[in-house]
């Protein structure tokens, strides 16, 4: 079970030696901490990303009587709920929040079901009385495309990452 490098940096001499969790590889295995189940730093750090991104998400889409103006582009927020919900995906992703590695692409099908869902729920919420925003199918549609290019973007670099790991010689990236 030795490796020269795990998905958080250098290699771990506890690791290495097969005294406790197991040693992530980009395989889609679920990844098991040193400790017996407590997040790593890094992944605690992500997740409180996520959590930051999708309350101002929330609340941005939920301003009330928002509106964009962009010169003479007639609906320049599409372009937003494009680049927004795309980058939602690809935070969800990296928080491992489904405890699987962020780049299997398992997970990255899970994240794409869960941001499509977000952004089906958020947009028909924006139609609740006092939020005075408007609910368009328009709106919906580029929410789910930036959610598709994001998981679509994501499952390519894993299979790279898993085709390089497969080639490497400790059969590792």
């Amino acid at each position: 079970m030795a490796t020269a490098r795990t998905r958080h940096g250098a290699g771990n001499p506890a690791r290495m030696a097969g005294l406790c969790g197991e040693v992530p590889t980009w395989t889609g295995k679920p990844y098991i901490a040193d400790d017996g189940g407590a997040m790593t730093i890094v992944l605690r750090h992500r997740r409180i990303a996520f959590a930051g991104y999708a309350v101002v998400l929330t609340v941005a889409t939920h301003w009330p009587n928002l509106e964009i103006s962009v010169g003479p582009i007639p609906r320049p927020d599409i372009v937003l709920h494009v680049a927004c919900f795309g980058l939602l995906t690809v935070v969800m992703a990296f928080a491992e929040l489904f405890r699987r590695q962020a780049l299997a692409l398992s997970h990255v099908m899970l994240c794409w079901l869960a941001a499509t869902a977000w952004s089906g729920v958020d947009e028909l919420s924006q139609g609740l009385p006092g939020i005075n925003r408007w609910v368009m199918w328009s709106d919906f549609g580029a929410n789910v495309l930036g959610v598709t290019l994001a998981a679509v973007v994501l499952a390519i670099v894993g299979m790279v990452r898993r085709r390089r790991a497969s080639r490497s010689p400790l059969g590792r990236g």
